[in-house]
């Protein structure tokens, strides 16, 4: 019986460990392997290099939505810069350290770097009036460097943050009527985000959020045309019934 159970132990362990056993000889499973551009960019490579400050996080990027192992197609690694990067639409916060960051993030073999674009940034104080300085001058880093940029577009702020929730001319149609703010199904108030039961009406100074919105795409992209087929990628943001959605 003690035998037999080491046997079962040993096939177990080896099960376990993914092991195969050949004439008396362990060998070890087939592992998947990454080009040496590859290996760099990670976590902690990133953080050994003193980029906590201007690069907070490390996402990834694959085609293959079935997680399957593509050579073709290796996964695309974006470092997030942070969302305080532009925080008045006309000058880039800590300029020099985010080019440096970006510097480090090429040597390290990332492809590119994610950029928080926000609506109450990009659109302050009225709505016939853009200012895009700041991020187009984070653009044209980035393209320097040889760096693919990922823009996220958010209609929100920064709650507790340094970035304005809201633009202030929406803030105060927002102040004059509360119910076109975001609510909850528990209740609860959003200043941050405005409803989509006013999608369609004309509640912001004679405007529609919608309408509203189309003129931020439309903006963006007559800022930014030169960069899209060379440099830059775009995702939306906006709060859902049941979270956050990503378009």
């Amino acid at each position: 019986m003690c035998a037999m159970s080491s046997v079962l132990a040993t096939h177990h362990h080896a099960a376990r460990c993914g092991a195969v056993r050949r004439e008396n000889a362990w060998i070890a499973p087939a592992r998947v392997g990454f080009s040496q551009a590859r290996r760099g960019g990670g976590r902690d490579e990133l953080s050994a290099a003193g980029l906590g400050r201007f690069l907070g996080y490390a996402t990834a990027d694959h085609k293959n939505k079935n997680h399957e192992v593509d050579d073709l197609e290796p996964a695309r690694l974006f470092v997030g810069l942070p969302i305080d990067t532009v925080t008045d639409g006309a000058t880039v916060n800590s300029a020099r350290g985010v080019t440096s960051g970006m510097r480090a993030v090429k040597l390290l073999g990332a492809d590119g770097v994610e950029l928080p674009v926000f609506w109450s940034v990009a659109q302050p104080e009225s709505p016939d009036r853009f200012s895009w300085a700041g991020y187009r001058a984070v653009a044209d880093m980035a393209r320097d460097e040889g760096l693919s940029l990922r823009v996220t577009l958010h209609f929100h702020g920064s709650p507790g943050g340094a970035v304005p929730l809201l633009p202030v001319w929406v803030s105060t149609a927002a102040a004059d009527d509360p119910d076109i703010l975001f609510t909850d199904r528990s209740g609860g108030r959003h200043d941050d985000c405005l409803s989509f039961a006013v999608d369609e009406l004309p509640v912001i100074h004679g405007r529609s959020p919608l309408d509203c919105y189309d003129a931020f795409f439309r903006s963006f992209a007559d800022a930014f045309q030169d960069l899209f087929d060379s440099t830059i990628t775009v995702r939306v943001r906006r709060r859902s019934r049941n979270g956050w959605m990503l378009q």
